[in-house]
Order: C-alpha cells, then sequence, then structure tokens
C-alpha cells in the first residue's frame, strides 16, 4: 500500500502455486498521481475483450513482446490494472472474478 496525499494506491505481485505465470496488480484512484513502473509500462496490441465482474467493467489487451494480456478495469473513480505472464485469459477472467470495488 501506497499513500498520495489524500489517495491510496494498492499494489500486489502474484504468482500462482505450480504456475510459471505472474500476475502484476495496482488498484487507484483517477485523480492520484502514480508513480511509474516498469511492470504496468508494458506495450499493449489490440484489444481483445470488453467485459463486467463484480460490477468494475474490464478491457484486455494483447501484450506485444510478452505472453500475457494487461487489463484495464474502472468502476466508479478507481482505475484498477492488471498485467498477466503466461496465464491464459480464461485463467485470468476466473481470477479477476475474485476482485471487489473498493468502497
Amino acid at each position: 500500500m501506497e499513500f498520495e496525499e489524500k489517495f491510496s494506491h494498492a499494489y500486489l505481485t502474484y504468482i500462482p502455486k505450480n504456475e510459471a505465470g505472474i500476475v502484476y496488480v495496482t488498484a487507484y484512484h483517477q485523480d492520484s498521481f502514480m508513480r511509474p513502473s516498469n511492470n504496468f509500462d508494458v506495450i499493449t496490441g489490440k484489444q481483445l475483450e470488453l467485459f463486467t465482474l463484480n460490477g468494475i467493467e474490464w478491457k484486455s489487451y494483447e501484450l506485444k513482446d510478452v505472453l500475457g494480456a494487461k487489463f484495464i478495469g474502472m468502476k466508479d473513480d478507481y482505475i484498477y490494472e492488471v498485467v498477466s505472464q503466461k496465464i491464459s485469459l480464461e485463467e485470468m477472467k476466473a481470477l479477476l472474478e475474485s476482485f471487489h470495488p473498493v468502497n
């Protein structure tokens, strides 16, 4: 957790058990300042899907140089960014189902 004047930012790195993949997650208020992070500064390709889970509207994008995807979710004033590497889109959607919006 990181604090920026009046907003909190959450960062998480997740390595699924017995998996070769990795997931980077951040959540932040849309009006806050985010420090740059190489984990989220990836080159995205075409948009893959639009979907809604737990009230969060997600957009998914292919990654150009790495096997994986980037997901950007929005609900109310919060943005959720998720970058997955070596994890299928369907597995990621199952993981994103566990996300709950910031209250």
